[in-house]
């Protein structure tokens, strides 16, 4: 009776401990269901990015080689179609020599220069000389004038003297006072003193011309030392020719590298790593720049755009951790809240709803919020518009 008793008692007391476990056990379960789902904001309506590159001809041209295909891995630099390069050759070709012709000419005209400074200077030093040397001739000149002045009023002094000598030795002649022989000596004497007189007249005619000429001669010089004075204005004027010939080399310049960027932009390269998507060109085919080539989708960097209601972005804050299962997979990626958007997604659509306009019917609205995944995780088969489940952990990182 005792052991039955005893068994009774046993079993009563495991039962007991068996209730306690699964009380505990119940409570834990329900901390961890409010933990994960009631602590959270859950929503489905949210998808995988990343950036897709649409590429386009930057200029016109036949397409000659495509060098990839549809979902084909490409890297940075990689090149992925060529256009006929002939005409952009041959305008690459015309702006070298345009600008082999320019520098030729900017040379040129820098020699020009150089030369004409040492013309202009020796030009001015000659006429400076000629005019110098034409003041000392006018200088001479009036000397040699003033000498004759003073030579003729002697002769002319001379002469009236011998005239009036000669006048009275007629006067005595005729009266027999003189001998024939003295009146002959006066008579030579005026006809010598009359002949040095129109002489010294004579020169005196010629210093006054001379005079005159060298009076011109000096207004020609000090005219051809005035163009010669014009070093300044000639030597802007040459110096302009220079810029002017040095601003049609910088034209050639910038005329030769655009021929060049045209002849690269010929050969299409990927601006990014990823796969190549939508290949819709063909060899033989025209391009032209308002039309895509093909996308490139880039794998390397990928995110989560979660579409959660308004009444849910109270919860969230950047920074808070996130959950993302993906729906090609049984995997759950972690992640971060980046940041939230300004609008709804409806005021981004293309035509925005307008609630003052006709009957209004409230419709909870969706804010789209970025969510980064974590860098160390590395999930290739993420691809943009995949569908994910996301919840935000909203008051454990607040609490931390």
């Amino acid at each position: 009776m005792s052991i039955s008793k005893s068994v009774r008692y046993q079993f009563s007391l495991g039962k007991k401990k068996f209730i306690f476990i699964f009380i505990l056990m119940l409570i834990v379960l329900l901390c961890t269901v409010y933990w994960f789902y009631l602590d959270t904001e859950y929503t489905d309506n949210a998808q995988i990015e990343a950036h897709i590159v649409s590429l386009s001809a930057r200029l016109p041209g036949q397409i000659v080689s495509v060098l990839v295909r549809d979902n084909q891995q490409v890297n940075v630099g990689d090149v992925l179609v060529e256009l006929d390069k002939k005409d952009a050759s041959i305008k690459l070709e015309l702006a070298r020599a345009d600008l082999n012709s320019a520098q030729a000419q900017y040379k040129i005209a820098q020699e020009q220069l150089k030369c004409l400074k040492k013309t202009l200077k020796a030009n001015f030093k000659q006429a400076w000389g000629g005019y110098r040397h034409s003041k000392i001739q006018a200088q001479i000149v009036n000397q040699t004038t003033a000498q004759m002045q003073a030579e003729q009023n002697a002769a002319l002094s001379r002469l009236q003297l011998v005239e009036s000598e000669f006048t009275r030795a007629k006067n005595l002649y005729d009266n027999h006072v003189i001998s024939q022989s003295e009146y002959e000596h006066k008579q030579s004497q005026h006809t010598q003193a009359l002949a040095n007189y129109e002489s010294s007249s004579s020169k005196l005619s010629q210093a006054k011309i001379g005079i005159e000429q060298a009076k011109s001669d000096v207004l020609a010089s000090h005219g051809r030392l005035l163009a010669a004075d014009t070093i300044q204005e000639q030597t802007h004027v040459a110096e302009e020719q220079v810029v002017l010939a040095n601003t049609r080399v910088l034209q050639a310049e910038s005329a030769l590298r655009q021929s060049e960027l045209n002849l690269s932009y010929l050969t299409i390269r990927a601006p990014i790593s990823g796969v190549v998507s939508k290949r819709w060109v063909e060899v033989g085919q025209m391009v032209s720049s308002d039309r895509p080539l093909l996308m490139i989708t880039s794998l390397e960097d990928v995110w989560v755009v979660a579409n959660f209601k308004e009444t849910q972005i109270k919860n969230i804050h950047p920074g808070q951790l996130a959950w993302v299962d993906v729906d090609a997979s049984l995997m759950r990626i972690e992640g971060a809240v980046e940041s939230i958007s300004g609008a709804s997604g409806a005021r981004f659509s293309l035509f925005p709803p307008d609630n003052a306009s006709g009957n209004f019917t409230k419709v909870v609205q969706r804010i789209p919020v970025i969510i980064r995944l974590h860098a160390n995780q590395h999930v290739p088969i993420l691809r943009p518009g995949m569908s994910v489940l996301v919840r935000v952990q909203t008051k454990k990182s607040q609490l931390l």
